[in-house]
């Protein structure tokens, strides 16, 4: 009998022990459980020259890898017109890649301030579109100094 009982309180103290240093290795592995999009080369406040060639750097973060229509957006402060620009990279090679990059380039063609932000589509448990914080950049054609 009191061999059983020994055995008994051996086996539970292994099965407490074994779900201590599982919980501690779960706590070491966890990551955030959102997504999130940000802009990581642009300042708010930027000006940028008329008629030269830029290029926007994000970096996409999702839980599962899963994402739809990563897309730049340009919304003109003044008149209200929207210029969305699609995010472009490396298509992810293993399910569930979580961190991606990705850049677009873009020309501004008309003076004044824009927001901008990037934005995409998660496809997850909760559906909805993801966005970054608004920037606002300014765009205009500069003249040389003598």
């Amino acid at each position: 009998m009191n061999t059983l009982k020994n055995i008994s309180l051996l086996f539970i103290a292994a099965l407490f022990f074994a779900s201590c240093s599982k919980n501690n290795n779960e706590e070491a592995d966890i990551q955030p459980q959102f997504a999130n999009i940000e802009i990581t080369n642009v300042e708010d406040g930027q000006t940028f020259v008329i008629d030269q060639e830029n290029t926007v750097n994000t970096k996409l973060y999702t839980p599962n890898g899963y994402y739809n229509n990563a897309v730049l957006v340009f919304t003109h402060e003044e008149t209200g017109e929207v210029i969305s620009f699609d995010l472009i990279g490396k298509v992810p090679t293993n399910e569930g890649q979580k961190e991606l990059n990705f850049t677009t380039k873009f020309t501004p063609k008309t003076e004044g301030f824009y927001q901008i932000h990037a934005q995409f589509e998660y496809v997850g448990e909760s559906q909805g579109i993801i966005k970054s914080e608004d920037l606002t950049i300014s765009t205009g054609a500069f003249l040389p100094t003598n």
